[in-house]
């Protein structure tokens, strides 16, 4: 009974992994075709500092949807995004421009009121 259930759990993370990638690593690419600015979050998940990202990731999304988009890479999933972006330490946050170019490149867990600075600031420009 035991090696069943153990069996069903690694088939659920199986399946979910499949639907994660597909979800996420072409999501990408429409990601960068936008009128927003786009931050895409590198993480991974057993990254305990990207679970703390998990909060901010949510704030912006309500109060920042207007201007930016958010798009999550698990690096594990699509590593090769993370290489193409050069990520080597996750957390790292990513911020394009409208035109896909890349203004501001971090890495560790970044604050809500950071991101709107540096949103806001860009729109500035």
């Amino acid at each position: 009974m035991k090696k069943l259930k153990k069996f069903l759990h690694l088939v659920i993370i199986f399946i979910f992994n499949v639907n994660y990638v597909y979800g996420t690593c072409p999501e990408i690419k429409r990601g960068l075709k936008t009128e927003k600015f786009t931050m895409i979050e590198f993480g991974a998940k057993f990254c305990t500092s990207c679970f703390k990202m998990e909060k901010v990731i949510k704030r912006i999304e309500e109060e920042l949807d207007s201007l930016v988009n958010v798009i999550f890479v698990d690096v594990d999933l699509c590593s090769d995004i993370a290489e193409e972006f050069d990520i080597k330490l996750v957390p790292s946050q990513i911020f394009l421009d409208k035109n896909g170019k890349i203004f501001f490149k971090h890495t560790d867990v970044i604050e809500f009121k950071q991101i709107e600075e540096i949103i806001k600031h860009e729109k500035d420009l």
